[in-house]
């Protein structure tokens, strides 16, 4: 339920984008990447990015939400 939010924004913000322009590169937030800020794209594509891993070592805690696809 804690990254319900996060899904959420991540699946519209990645909905709005061409499946084509889903990459980091076509989002370089160079001046603000340094500082540790991202557009929201960016930070979508990010969460898409780590997502997997982060399902991989919430799961055996029980801490991934059951039926929800850890690649999806």
């Amino acid at each position: 339920r804690t990254l319900e939010p996060h899904e959420a924004k991540a699946r519209t913000i990645l909905a709005a984008i061409r499946p084509e322009e889903r990459t980091l590169e076509a989002f370089p937030d160079t001046a603000r990447v340094a500082l540790g800020l991202f557009s929201p794209e960016r930070q979508a594509l990010v969460y898409r990015a780590v997502r997997p891993e982060l399902a991989r070592r919430l799961e055996p805690l029980g801490l991934w939400p059951e039926g929800v696809a850890i690649d999806d």
